[in-house]
């Protein structure tokens, strides 16, 4: 085979998988936090920012998910919980917590790549992983001179 398919095959695939799984975590950071404050319904959106057309739906508890029918096209996520009358410190810390999510999994990520003998394609994997949530981080934590419309 090829090199060059070999490593498309080991780190484009992957890494195209791996971002919608990635943005789910990266939301349930922010929902778990969110129906724990609000105690009221949370909406999670996976591939689009708050549009539920052409997406699936499901609920779990207060929990109640989007997700597009092809997440690939635009990678993103959107929490919305339905609750103003909470903190600004619980304000703050539901908006840290998909951050924080992200860094778990690079941290975590990092030390399962280093510490444990694994087989080649499996540390890539773990790696292409890590490289995604502290790029995530970084996104998400950076200011950005764009707004997001919520």
């Amino acid at each position: 085979m090829e090199p060059i398919l070999i490593t498309f095959i080991f780190t484009v695939i992957p890494a195209i998988i791996i971002r919608p799984l990635l943005t789910t975590l990266h939301e349930l950071g922010h929902a778990i936090p969110a129906i724990y404050f609000t105690r009221q319904k949370v909406s999670m959106y996976i591939g689009s920012y708050g549009d539920p057309t052409n997406s699936f739906h499901f609920t779990i508890g207060k929990l109640e998910v989007w997700f597009r029918y092809n997440p690939f096209l635009k990678i993103g996520g959107l929490c919305v919980y339905r609750n103003n009358n909470i903190s600004i410190n619980k304000q703050i810390f539901i908006t840290l917590a998909g951050p924080f999510i992200s860094f778990v999994i690079a941290t975590v990520g990092c030390f399962i790549t280093f510490y444990f003998d694994l087989h080649g394609s499996i540390k890539l994997i773990i790696l292409i992983f890590t490289f995604l949530s502290v790029f995530d981080l970084y996104a998400n934590i950076y200011p950005s001179a764009k707004p997001i419309n919520l």
